[in-house]
């Protein structure tokens, strides 16, 4: 019996005081966010870890493996993504995807970073609409509010739970609702 092919990502999970960083193996391949969002199980493990106090990051505690509970992570960001196999086709999209500029504060982070959304919705409405644990976000900067030198990631998935506020950071970019609540914006 052919052994199934392991992906490695390398990660980093930033968990309110610490900052940890490792290696996550998915078995089949699949994108990070898709990953973090389909897993059946509440804790993630990462593998040939450090764990670190966010602002004192040269305060390094290696460890040969670490489980995490995904509900409280704030913030995941790729460091390194594995090549997806040959034969892998990526998810359909339903239509173009625009990208708008926001800024996303949760209590530990502000975080500056492009979100994808459809254009004939709302940042609101979208985020309303899905159930996911995580939202996908690129070029994202991550300023930590407890201290800490900022950050800048390519890819980056926001736990939606954590969200306490948002803007987009142009004028041109709705949040508003397109129904009865709209008055209330």
């Amino acid at each position: 019996m052919a052994r199934a092919t392991v992906f490695t990502y390398r990660i980093e999970i930033y968990s309110g005081k610490l900052l940890l960083s490792g290696s996550y193996n998915i078995t089949p391949y699949k994108r990070l966010s898709d990953a973090m969002n389909i897993s059946l199980s509440s804790y993630m493990t990462l593998h040939d870890a450090i764990i670190s106090p966010l602002n004192h990051p040269e305060q390094v505690q290696p460890v040969s493996h670490v489980m995490i509970n995904r509900h409280e992570i704030p913030l995941i960001a790729a460091l390194r993504e594995p090549a997806p196999p040959a034969d892998y086709t990526p998810p359909r999209l339903a239509g173009k995807l625009e990208r708008v500029r926001m800024m996303f504060f949760t209590q530990e982070f502000v975080i500056q970073a492009d979100l994808a959304k459809r254009p004939d919705r709302t940042v609101i409405e979208m985020l309303d609409g899905i159930e996911d644990l995580f939202v996908p976000i690129t070029n994202a900067k991550i300023f930590p509010l407890l201290g800490g030198q900022p950050m800048a990631r390519d890819f980056a998935c926001l736990g939606r739970a954590h969200i306490q506020a948002l803007y987009p950071l142009s004028a041109s970019d709705d949040l508003r609702p397109a129904d009865d609540e709209a008055s209330l914006w």
